[in-house]
């Protein structure tokens, strides 16, 4: 309204919530869901470029033990290796 009627080019400030939903932004899909949060968005990276394209938002930050068996079994270790620091509660898996 302040700037009806001139030759001034501007928009308005928008939220956060705002701008992930604007028609704009939707088309270009320039918010991703954040992962873990309901109704909230990230932006996605930009530029895209063809050969390093960047990465979605991801997950948040792994739990403790969310990878201890694929971890161990790479380096090498046995299922009754990894069975026995289970059971003494050496490690823990998630």
């Amino acid at each position: 309204r302040t700037f009806g009627g001139t030759d001034a080019c501007c928009v308005p400030v928008l939220s956060a919530r705002e701008a992930a939903a604007h028609p704009h932004s939707v088309a270009r899909g320039s918010f991703a869901p954040s992962p873990g949060a309901d109704g909230h968005y990230e932006p996605v990276p930009a530029p895209r470029l063809s050969r390093t394209p960047g990465h979605l938002p991801r997950p948040g930050p792994p739990r403790p033990g969310a990878h201890t068996l694929e971890v161990l079994a790479e380096y090498g270790l046995s299922d009754g290796e990894v069975a026995g620091l289970l059971e003494r509660r050496v490690i823990v898996s998630a």
